[in-house]
């Protein structure tokens, strides 16, 4: 097998889970963007709602691209790293802002779904090409 269409496991299953949460945080920021103050329990002006919805979004856009690219085979760890800890910082930001403080299970469940792929990046950037036995860093 040509050692340029190998796959790393780990960066494979960093950039799915990438993909994933990407949509799944995509898709909040579109209801929030289109349902504005329709969304139950939030206690912020209509215009607050949406906006947060569109940064959320873009934000959310920016880590699926992540993802792709990792599971296309690219080596973008630090870009996955940055847009996955922004997203979390926009989870955080948006709990602020929706409900007047992050509500703990859905910061816990964001940190935690932050860490595991921090780790994978981690070790998917550190780990070698089994063929050539370079580093698969980039």
């Amino acid at each position: 097998m040509d050692v340029a269409t190998q796959r790393n496991p780990v960066r494979l299953l960093a950039g799915a889970l990438l993909v994933v949460v990407g949509l799944g945080r995509g898709l909040g920021g579109l209801a929030m963007v289109f349902a504005g103050s329709g969304v139950l329990g939030v206690a912020a002006a209509d215009a607050v709602i949406r906006i947060a919805g569109v940064v959320a979004f873009v934000l959310s856009g920016c880590v699926f691209v992540a993802g792709v690219l990792l599971v296309r085979g690219g080596r973008q760890y630090a870009f996955g790293a940055a847009t996955v800890i922004l997203l979390f910082l926009d989870g955080v930001w948006n709990g602020w802002l929706l409900f007047g403080v992050p509500r703990l299970r859905g910061q816990l469940a964001n940190g935690v779904v932050l860490v595991i792929i921090l780790g994978l990046l981690v070790v998917a950037a550190r780990g070698r090409d089994r063929a050539s036995g370079r580093a698969d860093a980039g």
